[in-house]
Order: C-alpha cells, then structure tokens, then sequence
C-alpha cells in the first residue's frame, strides 16, 4: 500500500513538471514576440530555479523533495528524512559536554592513558571512561564502547581547550548525545532548539524570559516591567539587562502595532 502511494505521488510530481515546462515555453515565447529588440533573454518559470526549489510532495510517513538545477531537464526527486527528533532542552540530562564541571574538577583529560574514571551519579548511562593517547573511551551502560578523539583549540583568552569529534561525523563539538544507544552530536541526532520549532514572537518571549532569568527573576517580580537589581551585580551589568528588556518590549510592540 505504501509503495503504491509513492509512486502515485511521483507521477503526480512528474505532471506538475511537466505542466510547468510547457506554462514556461510558452510564456517565454510571448514574451520574445511582444519584446523583439530586447537583447536579454527574458526569465520565465522554466529559467527560474527557485520555482520548483522545495515543492514537496507529501505521502504517508515520508516526503518527496524535489530539487531544481536550473533546468527542467536536470531535476532530481531526492527522499527527505523527517527534521526534528527531538530538542536539545529535552536531552540535556544526557549529553556529555566537555565544559562539565565534574570533567573540569577530575582533570580527566590530563591524566595519563589508561586510567579509568567514573561519575555514575552525573551520567547514570556511563558505566566507566578510559583515557587513550589522542581521546578516551566511553563504556556505556548496554555494553557499548564509544571511541572518541580530542582536539586542541585556541579559545582567545581562555588559551587552548579540548574538543570533541563526533565519533558519527567527525565535527568538533562541545556536546555529545547520548540518543538511539549511541554518542553523537546535535546535527547527527537531527536535534533542534525549542526556539527553533516556535514563531518568531515566541522566540521574543523566550528570550525575555531568558534576561529576567539572568536577573533572577524566577516569576515573584511579574507585576514588574524591570525586576530589581541583584544583590552584588555590576550596575553596568544590570544596565545592560534592561536595555535588553526594554529593547525586546519595543520590537514586541512594533509588531502589535503594524497588526
């Protein structure tokens, strides 16, 4: 049944090509003829790639992209997997970040190859690590052993710090994931952030609320445009989280306003 669909669902796509091509010779044609002197080759929909850029077809749980290069004969129907498995806010409890604090206190990277470490109370599914030459291995709790290698990069002030490689892709990260049995990094587990699957004007209200966190207002202060300022903050700083507010209040209210 699925199959089937599928197919059905390629022809339709093949059609819809079809009837562009043709809607484009012909206004390209009219155009020329209404237009003689004129040098430049007018641009109809058939020399316009982003005419059929992104047209998807969608079937039952899977979807059809169908790519343009230019040319109505060179496009190519290409299977697109799903986007989103998830957000990273979701999977924060177990992602291993090499900024953790346990990490930075045990020194883990600077000790010599072989040595076993554990923090089973941070990472329930870490059974052990073992520190190699050039990375460590990481012993998961389904008897699976992970191979990743560190890097050394130059962080400005902060000198050089160790980097992971994604033992999927090879990017150097600061995260990995512990998703699907295995470590991987953000792109390779298709996570995404939740500001990312929101509008725009909730991505204006996260970043909000995100600035009044910082002020350390937890919601006691929600009758207050400004919160108060912290005990022991720079009066700077606190200056600046408000131009942050009242920088968001404002967009917020140009946006009701064009409504």
């Amino acid at each position: 049944m699925g199959t089937g669909r599928q197919l059905l669902a390629l022809e339709v796509a093949a059609n819809v090509i079809e009837e562009a091509g043709r809607i484009a010779r012909d206004n390209d044609g009219l155009k020329r003829r209404l237009a003689p002197s004129s040098t430049a080759r007018p641009r109809g929909i058939g020399t316009n790639p982003a005419f059929l850029r992104g047209l998807v077809v969608l079937c039952p749980r899977n979807s059809f992209t169908i790519e343009h290069g230019g040319h109505m004969g060179k496009s190519s129907i290409s299977s697109a997997q799903p986007k989103c498995r998830g957000t990273v806010e979701d999977y924060g409890r177990s992602a291993l970040d090499i900024r953790d604090r346990a990490l930075r206190h045990a020194r883990l990277f600077d000790l010599p190859a072989g040595h076993l470490w554990s923090n089973r109370l941070a990472w329930p599914w870490i059974k052990q690590m073992r520190t190699m030459g050039h990375g460590i291995e990481v012993f998961l709790s389904h008897d699976r052993i992970e191979h990743i290698e560190l890097v050394s990069v130059a962080c400005g002030f902060a000198g050089r710090q160790h980097r992971f490689l994604c033992p999927r892709c090879g990017r150097r990260v600061c995260t990995l994931y512990f998703f699907d049995a295995r470590l991987a990094c953000r792109i390779c587990c298709r996570l995404w952030y939740s500001s990312q699957r929101v509008s725009s004007t909730a991505r204006k209200f996260l970043a909000m609320r995100k600035v009044r966190r910082k002020l350390r207002d937890y919601g006691q202060h929600w009758m207050l445009n400004v919160p108060p300022k912290p005990s022991r903050m720079w009066k700077r700083t606190y200056q600046h989280h408000c131009a942050a507010l009242a920088r968001i209040e404002r967009s917020l209210n140009t946006r009701k306003a064009r409504r």
